[in-house]
């Protein structure tokens, strides 16, 4: 197979490199459509009580999968309230390829994270979703680009309606978030998730260094990564240690 070669083949549009689908080249050599470059890579969702704002300093990360920039200039998002209304546009963004943005109601969100300074940082100026901002217990985000196109959706805790990615215990602990174990790669699956005890938001949900360990126990994904993944359900009963 030629697909996948770097070069671009009799019969390819494209050729990134791999025979990975939404990245923009899909697994054919063949061109997609730039809703599908853009994921949700992280979402913080519940932020510490006395320190940050609850809505005001929740924040959710966005990654550009793809080899060339992507304008989300009044793409939406929304989170699980049933009004229609209930969304939030995002304002003039060109997310240039295979980087990140971090978008939150308030700029006083900066304050409080070590944000690489090539990851765009932007300020929503309301809350994310619903009036009240993302639950603390569950809730789900649905991307779409300015046609209303979905680009990309999740969904933790207790709303199961995207996928299954139960909270581990103790639910609703300040200060967590739930992210992409590699950043950018989609199955539409809980596989993709994992919760972070130390969000990192502008970064990959993981440093390198930290192999990732994933067991199938009991059909519940448990992962681990040292010092920072929290297993996705369950405890660390039959955890692989490295």
């Amino acid at each position: 197979l030629s697909c996948g070669n770097m070069t671009v083949d009799s019969g390819e549009a494209c050729d990134d490199g791999n025979q990975l689908n939404q990245d923009g080249c899909s697994s054919t050599c063949q061109l997609e459509p730039a809703a599908s470059c853009v994921k949700i890579n992280e979402v913080y969702y519940d932020t510490i009580f006395g320190l940050e704002a609850e809505g005001d300093n929740e924040w959710i990360e966005l990654y550009n999968a793809c080899s060339f920039p992507v304008d989300l200039t009044n793409w939406t998002i929304k989170d699980n309230s049933s009004s229609a209304s209930a969304s939030t546009t995002i304002p003039q963004l060109n997310l240039i390829s295979h980087n990140f943005a971090v978008l939150s109601p308030s700029s006083t969100t900066w304050d409080f994270w070590n944000i690489p300074i090539e990851a765009e940082k932007i300020v929503l100026g309301a809350n994310i979703g619903s009036s009240g901002g993302l639950s603390n217990t569950g809730d789900r985000l649905i991307l779409k680009d300015n046609n209303g196109v979905i680009a990309d959706q999740m969904s933790y805790g207790d709303d199961t309606a995207i996928f299954n990615l139960p909270e581990p215990s103790p639910i609703a602990t300040e200060g967590r978030s739930v992210a992409r174990i590699v950043k950018g790669i989609d199955t539409d699956t809980a596989a993709d998730w994992a919760y972070l005890a130390n969000p990192n938001p502008g970064t990959n949900p993981h440093p390198s260094a930290n192999p990732l360990i994933i067991n199938q126990v009991d059909d519940i994904l448990k992962i681990k990564v040292q010092q920072e993944l929290i297993p996705a359900a369950g405890d660390l009963n039959n955890i692989n240690q490295p």
